[in-house]
């Protein structure tokens, strides 16, 4: 063997740390403390794990436990902060090197019957009927009834609002008279909230950016609308109310910034406007009524 090889052999490199504990426990030694608590042997069986677990060191347990019998405690609580350093470095180094780069998962047919008959069933809308979707999934082709009482996600849309195309998630029972038939009890159109999704961050990010320009944000209740000027009378907590005006091109936004039909707006609606204002007037940019879900 080498002397260069044995320099950096596991045997030279135990017996290297050996040595330097050695000179530790004498120096301790000379002030009286001995390995007596009980956190002191913890400590030496955690250093032993360590040991064994790198197994590349390939160190005896017999030399270790000699010095587990001569070493101070000070010593062994010394050595025992080292090792787990090391240890919790070798760690992350191997986290750090294997974590993956987290994906949406790819949209996949589903479908469950429990005993009892309810279903989870998850695929794409071929065709869309007043009252029912035809979903092509496990098994082919199957009807889905979609009645009013149904709860149908994401918020604001519709039944009606569903297309050929759309992956959707079901939830619900086998029909007891229809083959392939399920009547739903909730609808998720994934496409949709995926569309939803894509438009919230745009209509914040356009907010945000008109926020830079320094407009003024008030909110009020709405009074004395006019749906067709697109004009109202917008009072704030402390009683003081503004005539409000819509800019051409403004932004109309629900409460969960998705777009707005202003048709839903009503009088006694809690609203935002972002605008200019000048006296009790205001030319709002952007329109949100947090009353509308």
């Amino acid at each position: 063997m080498s002397k260069a090889s044995l320099r950096s052999s596991p045997q030279i490199i135990v017996y290297n740390i050996y040595n330097t504990v050695s000179i530790a426990r004498q120096s301790s030694h000379a002030a009286g403390k001995s390995l007596r608590s009980a956190t002191a042997r913890r400590n030496a069986e955690n250093i032993r794990c360590i040991l064994v677990t790198l197994s590349w060191w390939r160190v005896e347990s017999h030399l270790f436990d000699y010095w587990f019998t001569h070493m101070t405690q000070k010593t062994l609580v010394m050595f025992g902060i080292i090792g787990s350093l090391a240890f919790a470095g070798v760690a992350f180094a191997q986290t750090t090197a294997t974590t993956p780069t987290v994906t949406a998962p790819a949209q996949q047919t589903l479908l469950q019957v429990s005993p009892a008959g309810r279903v989870l069933l998850r695929g794409t809308i071929d065709s869309v009927s007043s009252g029912s979707v035809l979903v092509k999934s496990w098994g082919g082709d199957w009807t889905v009834n979609i009645p009013v009482s149904a709860q149908v996600l994401p918020q604001g849309v519709a039944a009606s609002d569903f297309k050929t195309g759309d992956f959707v998630g079901v939830q619900g029972t086998i029909n007891q008279s229809a083959n392939w038939t399920v009547d739903s009890t909730l609808v998720r159109d994934w496409t949709a909230r995926q569309a939803l999704n894509q438009e919230i961050r745009s209509n914040v990010q356009a907010v945000r950016e008109t926020m830079t320009s320094g407009p003024r944000t008030i909110q009020g209740t709405l009074s004395n609308l006019d749906a067709t000027a697109q004009t109202f009378t917008l009072t704030n907590s402390a009683g003081t109310a503004f005539s409000v005006s819509l800019a051409s091109g403004a932004k109309l936004l629900a409460n969960n910034w998705t777009t707005l039909d202003f048709t839903k707006v009503n009088n006694g609606d809690t609203v935002r406007v972002y605008g200019t204002v000048a006296n009790s007037a205001i030319s709002a940019s952007i329109f949100r009524d947090v009353s509308v879900k």
